[in-house]
């Protein structure tokens, strides 16, 4: 599975540096679900987007704006029927405000 993940400033090979308000990750299957967790393991946001690119908006699942710092992301695919296969991809987001 080839994901592009992409923040409104500037990318990296194997993750990427958000600035300003929101992250996107790009050419997602269909089916697919992002969570991301903090270095120590805690869930921040889950997103489940309905089409090929899923935008961060860079706040946790209660809402409030998370901190700079590193973050994980896991997206996951179950078999959707449409070529999936139960793959995963991780990798890294670093916040910078």
């Amino acid at each position: 599975m080839r994901i592009s993940v992409r923040s409104e400033y500037f990318q990296i090979p194997g993750g990427a540096i958000a600035y300003g308000k929101e992250h996107h990750i790009d050419q997602l299957p269909l089916g697919a679900t992002i969570k991301l967790f903090t270095v120590s393991g805690h869930l921040v946001k889950t997103l489940i987007p309905n089409i090929a690119t899923a935008t961060w908006d860079l706040k946790n699942d209660s809402g409030d704006k998370v901190a700079s710092g590193v973050y994980i992301y896991l997206i996951t695919t179950g078999d959707t029927g449409y070529g999936g296969n139960g793959q995963e991809v991780r990798g890294k987001i670093a916040v910078v405000k």
